[in-house]
């Protein structure tokens, strides 16, 4: 089984990512196309499951565009408690 633990985010600056490999992309689709301020999305990409949480970062002096996201990538396994796994991130 292979585990990845991605961050990404923009903070005011630009797009930010650790570990910086191909899923920049889907990253960043899932960031621009969720509305809520906390958001958790499920995608799978044949034997890839991506549990990503996108959190929104407000203040007054920001606009909607800055956020952290966090995923973990599983190869072949997938979370059975998706309860448990919104509450960790």
């Amino acid at each position: 089984m292979n585990v990845e633990v991605y961050l990404f985010g923009d903070f005011g600056n630009g797009y930010t990512q650790y570990i910086d490999d191909d899923s920049r992309t889907l990253f960043k689709s899932i960031a621009t196309k969720s509305k809520a301020n906390s958001q958790l999305v499920i995608h799978r990409d044949g034997t890839l499951m991506y549990y990503i949480y996108v959190r929104r970062l407000h203040n007054s002096e920001s606009s909607n565009n800055r956020y952290l996201g966090i995923c973990y990538a599983l190869n072949n396994r997938f979370v059975r408690n998706i309860e448990g796994l919104f509450s960790i991130f």
